[in-house]
């Protein structure tokens, strides 16, 4: 069997902020004059940082393909004296920053400051969307660490300033993690294809998994309609719980303590998205020779 190759590519960030800078912010047409954290500032209130001093000079991030699919993770790490708690990405205005972006945020800091904490919570219709809403925000400020790999567009970010609600082409789940309550980590797998024969490779699809103390979030973002079949195999399937599209009236969290260690967790993550993925390129390859018959 031929083993596939691996092609590593430069680290993202390798400082407490990110270098890129557009010429407008994301959301609006002003200047992007305002440092937005991946990581709320709030939750340093919860899981409180490392000195940005250690982070500054150990901090790390790191990023490879693997075949069609790319991998890019950054962990909290004491021992290397690493925290993405600390990571910034200067990509938003001002008005942004301090209006409606903190607005959403105060409106999902009461039911997130519990699930962080691991304490058992009842949440409701509500509850659930003010979370999609916020994990949607989050998503798209993280992939500003990698700019020119970015799936969702400017109009899309419009979208979502006006409208503040999850695409519909997207979905959303909660994990509870019982494990080492001050770790936190930002993990992305994206997947590029290329519409027409010659043409460049455009990112179709994301899923990006936060892990804050107890909570763990992940969130799928696609344009290609069959990488909705995204789905979780055992022993993921039992412990995670999709909470949008279609959330239930009531959830009880944690609905299932998740007894496997995090990597796994990631790990199947990864796992679903790339067989998801291989779904929407044999679907897309059934569809052109259709056509040619």
């Amino acid at each position: 069997m031929t083993k596939r190759s691996v092609k590593r590519i430069p680290a993202p960030n390798r400082g407490k902020r990110s270098g890129y800078r557009p010429p407008v912010c994301i959301f609006c047409t002003a200047p992007p004059d305002s440092l937005e954290h991946i990581l709320p500032v709030w939750t340093q209130e919860i899981i409180p940082p490392l000195p940005e001093a250690t982070f500054s000079e150990y901090g790390r991030a790191d990023g490879h393909y693997i075949a069609e699919d790319l991998t890019e993770s950054l962990v909290s790490n004491r021992e290397r004296g690493f925290d993405v708690a600390h990571l910034r990405v200067g990509v938003v205005s001002t008005d942004c920053n301090t209006g409606w972006m903190s607005q959403l945020e105060d409106a999902a800091k009461p039911v997130l400051s519990s699930l962080i904490r691991g304490e058992p919570r009842l949440l409701s219709a509500r509850d659930q969307m003010t979370i999609s809403t916020w994990m949607t925000l989050r998503a798209m400020v993280s992939e500003m660490l990698w700019p020119d790999r970015a799936c969702t567009t400017q109009p899309d970010r419009h979208q979502f300033r006006a409208q503040q609600q999850p695409f519909q082409n997207s979905k959303v789940w909660l994990a509870y993690y019982p494990g080492d309550r001050n770790a936190k980590a930002v993990h992305r797998y994206a997947t590029a294809h290329t519409a027409t024969k010659g043409a460049p490779r455009q990112v179709v699809a994301h899923c990006i998994t936060l892990r804050i103390g107890a909570l763990v979030a992940i969130y799928l973002y696609s344009v290609v309609p069959a990488l909705n079949t995204f789905y979780f195999e055992p022993p993921l399937a039992a412990f995670v719980s999709r909470i949008f599209p279609l959330p239930v009236d009531r959830l009880d969290w944690p609905e299932a303590v998740n007894p496997i260690p995090d990597v796994q967790i990631f790990n199947g993550v990864r796992k679903a998205f790339k067989e998801a993925n291989e779904a929407a390129q044999q679907a897309a390859l059934a569809g052109v020779r259709r056509r040619r018959t």
